[in-house]
């Protein structure tokens, strides 16, 4: 260890502490470095007419250490060490730091999960560490917690202003886990939580701080505020019951005693949070706009369906028209923000029906035969891709076309291939058909885009056209009667067919059923399903976004 910094009660201790350490590193064959030491006395205001300390020289005597004076200021890896520094002047420097950090971070050319990312690691560590220093602080704990809460509603802000969200958008979502469907990001008041009853565990399972904690439950039943009140306020505030045993520095939490600080923290702060992500999520899925896809009853599998969001590989801007179109946020002409509007409320683009965003991202004329083509082609190739991979066929380039017919030995491939059948059948043309010429196996793949109350009577739709009637005429009525259909056709050709379909959310939804489902028929491990199935997302959402930023720009 060459890094130490001593305390004493005054000049004559400190002095002996420093020759201590010079004698022990003289016989350990190290110096000590006087030009990056220094030393700084601090006398509280009832004692500073009694003593006095020579301050006439700008070095200490003994070992010719600099003294500190004034405003000058001793830096430890970049961090100020200061004697006697007001609570209120730390937080102000903090948060003006923190707010300026804010806004080039958001402002840098990354992706959206990198910028969440860097946040959570370069610019809450900044105020938690104020926070963390905090022993007996000034006023009430609740007032730090109000600040917690306005920095914050300033971040947000500053996620508006650099086009991460629109600010009609579900605030407690932005601090759920991506898991759940938020943003990631960590909250301040939070953390400012978390950090003091890390620091209340250590104070109570060390015994070498038996008497500083002795202490604190003195200004405790005074009344007085101090670091043990404010995590006996948290405790209470989350109902968690714990017994602090000072004689063996132990504390009892769920009928499990803990010595070690780490492990009394974690699992505290595993309750806190725990508590935290299920409030926000019910204030979430409560919202009437917002929670729908929460409520969805349609088989939604609300953990896979946020695979592209978790790994965030898309701008802000896109990330936040996704989410706001999901959360009913964009201002369509039947947004509730124009409800006093008695004008026309048909689609600004194609005139025919009302302008929903159901209606903008999924079923707009205008938008059929470009963006949406662009958006559902773009979806199917990442599993064309993949199959390449998987039967050693050669795959190009994303910005290439892509070869209608791909065969090896053992493998054909289609892509928008019309199949030569017998019967005339209008729907004979699926995304993809993987021929298996050693088995004589087939497997048809059809993917479709949807808005994601729709997903399940796609996925119908899809199966009545290839295996029940492709010639029947009026696609929505379901279910379709028997009649000539590719995979009969196949089949009496003498392959043994199957049939994958795969429809994905406009927003990023899909199925429970989808990934087992391609696990076992394209015969994926869980990580490469996943990861298509990410893939797909994410080129359905970045299509999505396209959509809604030519809608929203055009002028009708």
């Amino acid at each position: 260890m060459d890094d130490l910094k001593l305390y004493a009660n005054s000049k004559q201790s400190l002095d002996k502490q420093k020759e201590a350490v010079a004698s022990i590193s003289r016989d350990m064959n190290m110096q000590l470095n006087a030009k990056k030491c220094a030393v700084a006395h601090f006398i509280p205001k009832k004692l500073q007419h009694e003593v006095l300390v020579g301050t006439h020289s700008t070095k200490d005597r003994n070992l010719g250490f600099p003294l500190l004076e004034g405003a000058e200021l001793y830096k430890y890896l970049g961090m100020e060490q200061k004697i006697g520094i007001k609570e209120s002047e730390a937080w102000d420097r903090v948060e003006e730091l923190c707010y300026k950090k804010a806004h080039q971070l958001w402002n840098f050319d990354l992706n959206f999960r990198q910028k969440v990312n860097s946040f959570n690691s370069a610019v809450l560590p900044a105020l938690t560490y104020v926070m963390s220093c905090v022993a007996k602080g000034s006023g009430k704990y609740s007032s730090v917690l109000k600040r917690g809460t306005r920095i914050d509603v300033k971040f947000r802000k500053i996620l508006t202003k650099h086009e991460a969200r629109y600010k009609s958008c579900c605030a407690g979502r932005i601090y759920l886990p991506v898991d759940k469907g938020g943003y990631g990001l960590r909250s301040v008041r939070d953390s400012f939580e978390e950090s003091t009853i890390y620091s209340w565990a250590y104070l109570c399972t060390k015994a070498a701080l038996r008497s500083s904690l002795n202490l604190f439950v003195t200004m405790v039943s005074r009344g007085k505020r101090c670091l043990v009140s404010d995590a006996l306020g948290i405790l209470k505030s989350y109902k968690i019951k714990v017994v602090v045993d000072k004689t063996h520095s132990t504390v009892i939490l769920d009928e499990v005693e803990y010595t070690d600080a780490k492990s009394l923290a974690r699992q505290v702060v595993s309750l806190m949070r725990t508590a935290n992500i299920n409030r926000r999520y019910e204030c979430w899925q409560e919202l009437t706009r917002a929670g729908r896809v929460l409520r969805s009853t349609s088989g939604i599998d609300l953990t896979d369906s946020f695979l592209w969001f978790k790994e965030g590989k898309l701008s802000a801007i896109a990330v936040r028209n996704v989410l706001a179109a999901q959360e009913g946020c964009l201002l369509t002409i039947v947004h509730p923000a124009f409800k006093n509007n008695n004008g026309d409320k048909s689609c600004r683009a194609c005139k025919k029906t009302t302008e929903t965003i159901e209606h903008v991202i999924s079923s707009c004329t205008k938008w059929l035969s470009n963006l949406y083509i662009d958006r559902d082609d773009s979806v199917p190739r990442n599993v064309h891709y993949k199959l390449c991979q998987l039967h050693g066929l050669p795959n190009g380039h994303y910005t290439q076309k892509v070869d209608p017919v791909l065969e090896n030995d053992s493998t054909k491939l289609y892509w928008n291939e019309p199949v030569q059948t017998k019967a005339i059948i209008r729907h004979n043309k699926p995304d993809i058909i993987v021929f298996d010429k050693i088995k004589r196996t087939a497997l048809i793949i059809e993917i479709a885009v949807s808005w994601f109350t729709g997903i399940s009577r796609q996925k119908a739709i899809k199966e009545n056209r290839y295996c029940v009637n492709g010639n029947w005429e009026d696609d929505l009525a379901l279910p379709y009667p028997w009649g000539d259909n590719l995979q009969r056709e196949m089949q009496t050709a003498g392959w043994k067919v199957s049939f994958l379909p795969i429809i994905i959310g406009a927003t990023g939804e899909v199925l429970s059923e989808l990934k087992p489902s391609m696990m076992t028929m394209l015969g994926l491990t869980r990580e490469q399903t996943e990861y298509c199935i990410e893939r797909m997302q994410r080129s359905a959402v970045l299509g999505t976004s396209r959509i809604i930023k030519n809608h929203l720009a055009s002028q009708g």
